[in-house]
């Protein structure tokens, strides 16, 4: 069951999309949503994660669920905490995805919140 939600997570916005070019997701996991993702056509994919063990985990343990998307020259990293990077980068983005997305969970219930989307322009 997890599995497919992150293969849905990676396809259902590109799909809904009509040109999605610039990618914005935050949390990295296993990477199984990114490898969705990429293929579809993208320019960019950012990655915004908290944590760096998470992405070297990724990269030793799960390269059979993400393909190594980590090495593909459209993917970018940054690790910072996502609501942050959000709230104060002026990157245009297309589609933001959110793979961090357990609402109740301790820590990430704060990026369901309004503020973000009613920040000025």
């Amino acid at each position: 069951m997890l599995q497919t939600l992150q293969i849905l997570q990676g396809h259902i916005p590109m799909l809904i999309h009509s040109s999605p070019g610039q990618v914005l997701q935050i949390g990295f996991g296993t990477g199984q949503t990114t490898h969705s993702a990429f293929l579809h056509p993208l320019k960019s994919y950012r990655v915004v994660e908290i944590s760096r063990d998470v992405l070297d985990l990724a990269s030793l343990h799960f390269k059979d669920l993400h393909g190594e998307v980590m090495d593909d020259p459209r993917f970018r990293v940054s690790v910072l905490d996502g609501r942050n990077y959000i709230k104060y980068s002026r990157e245009p983005l297309d589609i933001i995805m959110n793979d961090a997305n357990y609402a109740v969970a301790t820590g990430s219930a704060s990026l369901f919140t309004r503020s973000i989307s009613s920040m000025p322009e």
